[in-house]
């Protein structure tokens, strides 16, 4: 028995001690002066409701937001399991962090390793890598290639309007985050890597399975993929890939025969890809010769599984992000009939003066349809929040707190977005709060849905230009309304990291003559 009560002490001993040096990290930000929000629980830290499902992290960190707001704190510390982190609660302390002082925070926080390909794209490169990178990317995201690719876009959105024309002829009911996600999918297998397909409703393609399995996560991917948010250096540790290896292994060889076989016969197509073995290849992607690379052997300057890696995340942003802003936004056309005939009104006024053409003009000059859009963000904005790493020693303007490089500093979305001193009657659909004069007068860091400052989303005009044309499209042809059907305030997927609704958003739809 004296051996029993020895290792029974032993455990006591050592579960009392590791107790003890959790309460200690715990006492990190108190340490330095800084506020924190709500008392850490015991290994989860702050992250408890992540960590435990019953929580989104959209919802946390507005939390976090609202009770600095509350107890007037610009930040407030936090803990993803022993991770110490900073979130930000001032608009003039996010626009520091982000923008002028940029310098110190260069970099996001997402795993880029090489034993992790798929990683290696823009949104996750560091330091001069990101730089050279985005320099080299930026040409496919011009207004001229915009202006290209919105033909592809205009072309899969008449295909979406003659679908839904025929299969909702007799029904007046549809699930219309359903019909835009099918539609996003097919839009993303041609517009990025240009593989076309005439039916938006046909079968289950390879591509949109794989696409599918990405956000379709088992609890270890979940934790993976806090991981990548929170702590990717703990991925690194142990080799993990930040994307499933049968997803990673599927975009990889795609995007590996397309290089292949195009640059092999000197293929030509109006879709990103392409533009990207161009920028691999060291040609001028604003020439208009077609040509996919140069006569003298060069090193490629972006390799098959960079191209890969920032075709995916493109593909990723299009699918579930894009797909989302458009779907809610027709969810609150659909509770404001009054906003939504003004919408419809606007896109048949400017087609008028241009004799009917749906041209790229069109699309710039619809700016009630934009406003809808960008209040359907502020709202229910896509990305959580915005992440970003000390890279340099950083003392917080106005106080003695000083940010070791490393730090790992969060930006709410929702927050300002959803901030009543900033938005009055947040919860109200008012595209007027996005007229030139209100932005005007309001601090440039209330609405991020796609960043600010160097790191801001590279493709926003991009996707802003496609939303667009599918909203602007839908409404010419077709009403929205509520049923009974309709889930009146939306529920939000608690376990997503992209905001979507949990139960599908049901709206009734008329043709319109």
């Amino acid at each position: 028995m004296g051996v029993f009560y020895e290792v029974l002490f032993l455990l006591v001993l050592g579960v009392i001690g590791i107790v003890l040096y959790l309460k200690h990290l715990y006492t990190f930000w108190e340490k330095k002066g800084v506020y924190v929000s709500s008392k850490p629980h015991i290994i989860f830290g702050n992250a408890k409701p992540l960590l435990t499902g019953k929580g989104a992290i959209r919802d946390l960190f507005k939390e976090v937001y609202d009770d600095c707001r509350r107890n007037s704190q610009k930040m407030s510390g936090f803990y993803f399991m022993m991770k110490p982190c900073l979130v930000l609660a001032d608009l003039d302390l996010i626009k520091d962090i982000m923008s002028t002082d940029f310098e110190h925070f260069t970099d996001r926080i997402f795993h880029n390793h090489e034993s992790d390909p798929l990683s290696d794209q823009i949104a996750s490169a560091k330091g001069e890598k990101w730089k050279q990178l985005r320099s080299q990317l930026t040409p496919a995201f011009s207004i001229a290639k915009s202006k290209m690719m919105s033909q592809k876009v205009l072309a899969y959105t008449d295909k979406l309007i003659e679908e839904l024309t025929h299969n909702y002829r007799d029904k007046t009911i549809i699930e219309i985050s359903e019909v835009i996600e099918k539609y996003m999918i097919r839009l993303t297998e041609a517009a990025i890597f240009g593989m076309e397909n005439d039916q938006i409703y046909g079968p289950t393609t390879e591509f949109e399975y794989y696409l599918k399995c990405f956000f379709n996560k088992s609890p270890l991917d979940l934790l993976i993929a806090l991981l990548t948010f929170f702590n990717p250096s703990m991925l690194t540790y142990v080799r993990a890939r930040s994307v499933r290896k049968d997803v990673g292994d599927y975009f990889l060889k795609l995007s590996a025969d397309i290089i292949k076989f195009r640059e092999e016969n000197n293929i030509v197509r109006d879709d990103l890809i392409h533009l990207l073995i161009q920028l691999r290849n060291n040609v001028d992607i604003n020439e208009t010769s077609g040509q996919i690379r140069q006569e003298s052997k060069i090193k490629p300057l972006l390799s098959s599984s960079q191209i890969a890696a920032n075709c995916l995340i493109i593909a990723i942003a299009d699918y579930e992000t894009l797909a989302s802003a458009i779907s809610f936004c027709l969810y609150e056309l659909a509770l404001n009939p009054d906003v939504q005939e003004r919408a419809r009104r606007e896109v048949v006024d400017v087609l008028a003066l241009h004799n009917g053409d749906f041209c790229y003009d069109v699309v710039n000059e619809l700016i009630y349809v934009e406003q809808c859009l960008k209040e359907s963000l502020r709202k229910y904005s896509p990305t959580p929040a915005h992440s970003r790493e000390c890279t340099k020693p950083y003392i917080i303007p106005n106080t003695d707190i000083l940010l070791e490089p490393g730090t790992l500093v969060f930006v709410p979305t929702s927050g300002p977005q959803m901030d009543p001193n900033i938005f009055p009657e947040p919860e109200r659909f008012d595209p007027e709060r996005f007229s030139k004069e209100n932005c005007a007068g309001r601090h440039p860091c209330a609405w991020t849905p796609f960043g600010f400052g160097p790191r801001m989303c590279i493709g926003m005009k991009y996707g802003m230009m496609k939303s667009k044309i599918c909203v602007a499209k839908l409404l010419l042809n077709f009403e929205f309304s509520t049923n009974h059907l309709t889930e009146i305030p939306i529920t939000v997927k608690p376990k997503a990291f992209i905001t979507n609704s949990a139960n599908g958003i049901r709206l009734g739809i008329r043709k319109i003559d």
